[in-house]
């Protein structure tokens, strides 16, 4: 009898044990789908359009850039980047990047001219000077730039406004949201006004708006403006 009592208790826990393991699948299963099923819904132009149009409705238009300081508290950075030239070898890019000191309410940072092989090797800087934008523009504190050297003296959020309903106006020629990092991006082929007037484009020219940001990180973004030989990139967030 206790020979019998023990192998019904053995025959009990070999049922039970694959039940677990099945059980644990199940859930482990679900939780995929589920999960993947979040990144489906991140995928579509309606959730991205809300949360691009939400960040950067807050930026665009910002014409004084002192006004940053008011939605951004503990400070800011902007960065732009513009191909002024490019040849079969290389290309050539003007970047600024500047940040705003919540401290001392100052935005400074540096102005470069940059070159980039098309054979894969490193950026190499050709000219850099610090610089202070002021109420009256640009000032160049060292270095060998002139302010005449700056090529827009100006960002484009200073006069270009995006929001939602502008942006779902808009036709969208591309989307993409990484499960893996929480960043996303949408793409428009566009004709604005502002847009071309800025680029010295012609009243009718048709561009590429490109808009990524970061799940994780909502409180910055970066916008792209692509049309032929143009390519520009400009950023704001804390």
């Amino acid at each position: 009898m206790t020979n019998i009592h023990c192998n019904s208790r053995i025959y009990k826990k070999a049922r039970i044990e694959p039940m677990k393991k099945i059980r644990l699948v199940l859930a482990i299963f679900l939780t995929l789908v589920v999960l993947s099923g979040c990144g489906l819904m991140k995928n579509n132009r309606g959730w991205i359009e809300n949360q691009v149009g939400s960040a950067v409705e807050q930026v665009y238009p910002t014409k004084n850039l002192y006004d940053l300081f008011d939605k951004f508290p503990d400070g800011f950075k902007i960065r732009s980047v513009y191909c002024y030239k490019e040849d079969s070898s290389a290309s050539y890019w003007q970047k600024i990047e500047l940040t705003g000191n919540k401290n001392d309410k100052t935005i400074k940072g540096t102005l470069k001219n940059t070159k980039t092989p098309g054979d894969g090797e490193a950026e190499t800087v050709l000219q850099e000077s610090e610089i202070e934008f002021t109420s009256q523009g640009y000032v160049i504190l060292n270095g060998p730039f002139k302010v005449n050297d700056i090529y827009f003296g100006k960002f484009l959020f200073q006069s270009l406004t995006l929001d939602k309903e502008k942006l779902s106006k808009y036709t969208m020629s591309d989307k993409d949201y990484s499960f893996e990092t929480g960043s996303f991006s949408i793409d428009y082929n566009v004709r604005n006004n502002t847009i071309n007037k800025f680029f010295n484009l012609s009243p009718n020219s048709e561009v590429n708006l490109y808009i990524g940001m970061s799940d994780e990180e909502s409180n910055g973004f970066g916008l792209s403006i692509k049309a032929g030989s143009l390519d520009y990139y400009e950023s704001v967030g804390e």
